[in-house]
Formats: C-alpha cells, structure tokens, sequence
C-alpha cells in the first residue's frame, strides 16, 4: 500500500500544474478506500492511466481496485480500494479490548 501511494501521489506532484494534493481515506464495508485528490489540470485521463498502470496491476493483485476521475478544468482524484483483512479487524478488536481495563486504572491514577 506504501508504494502505490507514494506513486498516485509523485505521479500528482510531477504535474507541473499541480499545485494541492489532498489525501483522504475510509473504511467502507470491509474496505478501505484511500483517495489522493490533486488539483493538476494538464494531465488527460488517458496518460494518468498509462503512469499509474502498474499501481493499478499492484492493487489488483491484493484483491484491490484503483478508478481515476479527472475533471478537465478542475483536478483529478485517484481512488484506491483495499479489503481489510478479517483478521486485522479481529486483532484490533482485540487489542482494544486488552486496553480497556489498563485505561481505565490509568484515569484512576490521574485523578
């Protein structure tokens, strides 16, 4: 996930156009959804298509999706879609679990 990000992002930031880019991500049914948001106006579809094609094989291979929107005038934004392995939600859930009760003698402590 580190290198298709720190692709979509260089691939922004090389637009000589580009002068924001904006990177946002959430959790949606399963999935995690991280969009990287640029304001570039120069770059067609097409071309950050072919620049971002093997993001897009990359993705794929873990069981993701990658769908590039570009709206001439305005930016493009590059989304990327991740499932969440079940047993890192099952980890975390866990983890947080453990935690509870340590937290909470820690705001005993400090009252």
């Amino acid at each position: 996930m580190r290198a298709a990000l720190t692709d979509v992002v260089g691939c922004a930031l090389r637009d000589p156009s580009c002068g924001r880019v904006l990177l946002a991500a959430t959790r949606q049914a399963g999935r995690v959804r991280i969009a990287v948001t640029d304001d570039s106006i120069a770059t067609p579809k097409t071309a950050r298509e072919a620049m971002l094609r093997g993001v897009s094989e990359t993705i794929a291979l873990q069981g993701g999706s990658m769908h590039i929107d570009v709206r001439p005038g305005e930016g493009t934004t590059v989304a990327l879609h991740f499932p969440i392995p079940l047993a890192a939600i099952t980890h975390r859930m866990n983890r947080r679990r453990d935690m509870a009760p340590a937290m909470e003698e820690d705001e005993l402590v400090d009252s």
